[in-house]
């Protein structure tokens, strides 16, 4: 039997196992690549979120009145009696039709079942007759730490009445991810003249 073609048994488990080993090396990088496409389209999800939120905050406060009224801080950051995270300010920057002196205040709240959220209350001032509820801006925030620069050094609270304005405002925020906790900062320069 001189003329037997075909191939044995080792040659078939050998080629199997080289096309084997080829499929799991092509799937691992297809699936290593899909995974960092998830985790970098999660990341941008969050920046954009900080980068919203950032924008938003610095713009009310690139609009500060140029005089303190008597009856409210200008501008007020800090922990709450509750000990919750907030920053309050008053502010000339619109929304939609509604134009005039507005008093916002952002908080960061606990929810009953440990999560947190970052709110914003926005209201007419003088204060209204009605406080309306205070919007939720994201469920995915689980730090929010404001910090204020008077020229020399980082303070955690400050009160425009007793302190004037701040040079710096600092704001942190711990943005959730399915995969991580992302922690963004930015640095907010206050118009240096004098104000008051």
């Amino acid at each position: 039997m001189t003329g037997r073609r075909g191939f044995t048994l080792l040659e078939i488990l050998l080629a199997i196992s080289i096309v084997a080993i080829l499929l799991l090396t092509v799937y691992g990088v297809f699936a290593t690549a899909e995974s960092s496409r998830r985790r970098i389209a999660s990341r941008a999800g969050g920046y954009h979120l900080a980068r919203v939120i950032f924008d938003r905050i610095e713009r009310e406060l690139l609009s500060l009145p140029t005089r303190e009224p008597a009856e409210s801080s200008l501008l007020a950051g800090g922990r709450d009696d509750r000990g919750r995270p907030y920053l309050a300010l008053l502010t000339l920057a619109g929304e939609g039709r509604d134009g005039g002196l507005r008093k916002v205040r952002y908080r960061l709240e606990k929810e009953e079942a440990g999560s947190r959220r970052l709110t914003r209350l926005s209201t007419i001032w003088p204060e209204p007759l009605q406080e309306p509820p205070a919007g939720r801006l994201s469920d995915r925030i689980s730090l929010f730490r404001p910090r204020f620069h008077d020229g020399t050094t980082w303070r955690d609270d400050w009160d425009s009445r007793r302190d004037g304005l701040p040079r710096l405002i600092e704001l942190t925020l711990g943005i959730e991810t399915p995969e991580e906790t992302l922690r963004l900062h930015t640095a907010i320069r206050l118009p240096t003249e004098e104000r008051f």
